[in-house]
C-alpha cells in the first residue's frame, strides 16, 4: 500500500500574529524582588572593590579611587535593566502550549508545547517567600535544567498552572 506524502506549503502572510497573544505580566511583587536582587549584586561587587582599593591598589593612593568608576557602572547599568526589561516578562497559556517572553535589550520568546512537558515544579527563594511569589519551572526530555522558567508568580497561580500543564501531558496509553 503507497501512500501520497504531501508537504503543503503555507503562506507566511497566513501565519497568525504574536500580537494577537494575550500575555499576562509578571506580579508587581517580583519588580521588588528582583531590586533587591540588584542590591545584593551591588554590595558584593562594591565590597570585592573595596577589598581591592584597600589592599593592592592601596599603592596607587591618588588613583585608588578611581577603582570605584566600573563596578559603579556595572551597577547602574545592572538596575537600569531591571527596571526597563520588568515590564516585558510576561507568560501567556494557550490550549496547546505555554509561553514565556522576556528581554529589555535582548528580546526571546520561549514556547513549550504541552506534548513536550516531562514534568513541572514550583520554587520559591527565601527572599521569594518574603513577597509570597513564587517560580514554575517546566522541563522537557533531554536536559537536566529548566526548559523554561516563569518567575514572578503567586504561588497560588503557579500551582496551578502546573496543575494543568500536569493535566495536558499525554500519557503513555494516549500516545
Amino acid at each position: 500500500m503507497e501512500e501520497n506524502f504531501t508537504n503543503t506549503q503555507i503562506e507566511s502572510y497566513s501565519l497568525p500574529s504574536v500580537r494577537d497573544v494575550d500575555f499576562q505580566g509578571l506580579e508587581r511583587d517580583y519588580f521588588k524582588v528582583s531590586l533587591i536582587g540588584s542590591l545584593i549584586f551591588a554590595l558584593i561587587v562594591l565590597g570585592i572593590t573595596t577589598a581591592i582599593r584597600f589592599g593592592p591598589a592601596a599603592a596607587l593612593a591618588e588613583y585608588a579611587n578611581y577603582i570605584y568608576i566600573i563596578p559603579i557602572l556595572l551597577i547602574a547599568l545592572n538596575v537600569f535593566l531591571v527596571i526597563k526589561g520588568f515590564k516585558y516578562k510576561a507568560y501567556a497559556l494557550r490550549q496547546h502550549d505555554i509561553q514565556y517572553k522576556r528581554g529589555y535589550i535582548w528580546r526571546s520568546q520561549t514556547v513549550i508545547p504541552f506534548n513536550r512537558v516531562q514534568h513541572c515544579e514550583v520554587d520559591q527563594g527565601p527572599i521569594d517567600r518574603l513577597f509570597n511569589i513564587s517560580r514554575l519551572k517546566i522541563f522537557t526530555a533531554g536536559g537536566s535544567s529548566s526548559d523554561l522558567s516563569i518567575p514572578g508568580l503567586k504561588p497560588e497561580t503557579a500551582n496551578s498552572l502546573k496543575d494543568l500543564i500536569m493535566r495536558k501531558i499525554p500519557s503513555d496509553e494516549e500516545e
